[in-house]
C-alpha cells in the first residue's frame, strides 16, 4: 500500500520475542582460517573471495551476516538456498 491508514512504528508496539535464531559462524576443515579473527583477516585480504551461504534474501541468516560483514568491514559473496534443508547438508555425508 502506497499510504497505509497506520504508522507501523507508531501503531505497532511488541508483546513478546517468539523467536531467536543465534548466529553461527562455521566453515569446512580445509578452509585457511580456524578462528573468526582469522576469518575477519582471510576476507578483508581477499575481498568477495568468501562464499556465504544463507537461507535466503532477507532471512534472518542473510540480514544477520549483511550486519555482520558490514561491522567488521569486510566484503563476501552471499549464496542463496532456497531452503535451510540443502544447508544442512554436508558433501561428504549427502547421498
Amino acid at each position: 500500500y502506497a499510504k497505509p491508514p497506520y504508522d507501523p512504528t507508531r501503531d505497532f508496539e511488541a508483546i513478546s520475542n517468539r523467536l531467536t535464531s543465534p548466529p553461527v559462524i562455521s566453515a569446512s576443515p580445509m578452509a585457511e582460517f580456524r578462528t573468526l579473527r582469522e576469518f575477519v583477516a582471510a576476507a578483508k585480504a581477499k575481498p568477495r573471495y568468501i562464499n556465504v551461504a544463507s537461507m535466503g534474501a532477507g532471512s534472518t541468516n542473510h540480514l544477520s551476516m549483511e550486519l555482520f560483514r558490514t561491522a567488521v568491514g569486510i566484503e563476501m559473496n552471499h549464496v542463496r538456498f532456497k531452503s535451510g534443508a540443502k544447508m544442512d547438508c554436508c558433501s561428504n555425508r549427502c547421498s
